[in-house]
């Protein structure tokens, strides 16, 4: 018997159709695909996210079988700031005028953080549907602010957010966490067990062919593609801790078979700019589609990541950007310490202390001296293991038991 799903997360991603999805989208898709009703609600928000301006508060499309309504909202563009204060509760508000008649009544609700404070409306809708309420949880907030924003436990706010998360774990009738140690988290929270699932990012595999493959002249007139090529894809934030990096990049300016590059966005691109574009070993592209990510991703050699030693790690991380390494086929070294991640599950790369400049280096030359075929065979096992655990269509499957136990 098809169910219908509402997913509602303010900050989803939205494809065009035939394009690589976000995660709500692309479980989403899977669900449809199985002959279920699936509707997406998120919100225009982020200059990054592509935001625009629409007369309509609220607009409703369909794609590849998901109903997607967004919300307009109040816009900003600092991640930190009060405006986007303003736009979660704006979203709130619209939520509470969501003109739900136009949707199909959910068997199911996924509320899906951040927003934070939109588990209270799904508490809300549960009771009006009656229906399931799953709380996703994708960051754990308010640690983060605690963590990397240098919040104190004390700030009102942030005893806001406290109240809001243990609300939402005690009362949704199933937690999801994008994160493997969740748990812990959850238990701490709430002093007490709870079972948390499981459900990291994935990828659809009917989309990932290299159809938009730049051509090698393309690349290497941008990257050197000759040399050696270390790459870095995704937000160039504080949390990604991105100086080390571009420190190795500068102590390794005389290695001149060894190039960097740096695919990305972010609030702290620019100040990388200033201090290091002058390397003759690095470069940075502005962000392209993420149809094209992939692609130039197989024409580089040694992938990067990086995040910030902080007490969230000990929950563990699943991060889009591991995906797209992985599925380069290519080996990946991160500058991490923590709960394991898909490296180590796939025994894909390394990783070294995080903020460990000579580290980094030392990890390049190891794999700049290593033989081609070794390479190859290290980023082949991670290719493998995300095609065999990380497919929306599997991770859906998993998803809708979670959903619907009874079923």
């Amino acid at each position: 018997m098809s169910k219908s799903i509402w997913w509602i997360s303010k900050y989803a991603e939205v494809a065009r159709s035939g394009e690589p999805t976000g995660r709500a989208q692309g479980l989403l898709r899977e669900f449809a695909r199985r002959n279920n009703t699936s509707c997406l609600i998120t919100s225009y928000s982020m200059g990054r996210l592509r935001a625009r301006r629409s007369a309509a508060r609220y607009e409703t499309s369909m794609i590849d079988g998901v109903t997607i309504t967004t919300i307009r909202t109040f816009q900003y563009s600092k991640s930190l700031s009060a405006r986007r204060i303003i736009s979660w509760i704006s979203f709130e508000w619209g939520l509470l005028r969501l003109p739900s008649r136009h949707l199909p009544r959910p068997d199911a609700i996924v509320v899906s953080s951040l927003s934070l404070l939109t588990i209270l409306n799904g508490l809300r809708l549960r009771k009006i549907f009656q229906c399931r309420l799953v709380f996703d949880v994708r960051d754990i907030w308010p640690l983060v602010l605690i963590e990397e924003g240098g919040f104190s436990r004390r700030n009102p706010f942030v005893r806001l957010l406290t109240w809001v998360e243990k609300v939402g774990y005690r009362y949704s009738d199933a937690i999801v966490g994008t994160m493997p140690n969740l748990q812990e988290h959850v238990t701490e929270v709430l002093g007490a067990p709870k079972s948390v699932h499981y459900i990291p990012h994935g990828f659809d595999e009917s989309l990932t062919d290299i159809r938009q493959m730049p051509s090698k002249q393309t690349l290497r007139d941008k990257t050197s593609t000759d040399r050696f090529v270390v790459a870095y894809a995704g937000s160039v934030e504080p949390s990604n801790s991105m100086d080390v990096f571009f420190d190795c990049a500068k102590s390794m300016s005389d290695h001149r078979h060894v190039h960097f590059l740096v695919l990305g966005f972010g609030e702290r691109l620019k100040y990388f700019q200033q201090r290091y574009g002058y390397l003759q070993n690095l470069t940075l592209l502005p962000p392209v589609p993420k149809s094209q990510v992939l692609p130039i991703l197989r024409q580089c050699d040694l992938m990067y990541l990086s995040i910030r030693d902080s007490m969230l790690c000990r929950f563990g991380r699943s991060l889009n950007k591991l995906i797209d390494y992985a599925l380069s086929g290519k080996p990946i070294v991160a500058s991490y310490s923590g709960f394991p991640l898909l490296i180590d599950e796939a025994r894909c790369g390394m990783t070294i202390s995080p903020g460990d400049v000579e580290a980094l280096r030392s990890a390049v030359l190891e794999f700049v001296a290593m033989e081609p075929e070794r390479r190859i065979e290290i980023g082949t096992r991670g290719y493998q293991w995300v095609y065999e655990n990380r497919t929306y269509s599997k991770l859906a499957e998993k998803y809708f038991t979670i959903l619907f136990p009874q079923a």
